[in-house]
């Protein structure tokens, strides 16, 4: 089996069609304007990432989550 056969059946192909389809689609859907403005967040956005994953952040949003769920349940619709 060749290289190419071993990507083709493990689906890396068709993930990487699919991945070209949706960056096309997002390249043409959005102007020079709109990506300098995705550009010039992308400290911001990381920095947020780095905050939201930590341990302590993640247990805060997983309460807040599940006590939703339990308002959600007790509610009558």
């Amino acid at each position: 089996m060749t290289g190419a056969e071993a990507l083709s059946q493990t689906r890396y192909f068709n993930a990487a069609s699919a991945g070209m389809r949706v960056a096309d689609a997002m390249v043409r859907s959005h102007s020079a304007e709109d990506w300098r403005q995705v550009e010039a967040s992308v400290p911001q956005f990381v920095g947020f990432l780095r905050e939201l994953t930590k341990t302590e952040v993640l247990q805060a949003l997983e309460a807040i989550v599940h006590g939703f769920g339990r308002v959600q349940a007790t509610m009558d619709v």
